[in-house]
């Protein structure tokens, strides 16, 4: 989590303003169909909150060619997911 101070987010939203609706690309993780299928949800424990999280486990497969496409990223593989134990 980073803290961004008054005047860091009054030039993010400056630059936001000033884009274009067609600059502006999103996904939602989460269950979906096909290829639209972006993650699971699931139910984890968290032991440094001492109780259980929900979550949504990405699908890589599925997310990894839209973040490559919106950053022109070629081929590259940088979604990963570890379970942890």
């Amino acid at each position: 989590m980073a803290n961004l101070s008054e005047q860091e987010m009054l030039a993010m939203a400056g630059y936001g303003h000033m884009l274009s609706n067609n600059a502006v690309q999103h996904i939602t993780l989460g269950p979906g169909q096909d290829r639209q299928d972006y993650g699971d949800l699931a139910v984890v424990y968290d032991p440094a909150m001492g109780m259980n999280q929900d979550v949504i486990i990405p699908h890589c497969e599925n997310i990894q060619p839209i973040i490559n496409h919106i950053f022109g990223l070629g081929d590259v593989q940088s979604c990963t997911v570890t379970r942890g134990g």
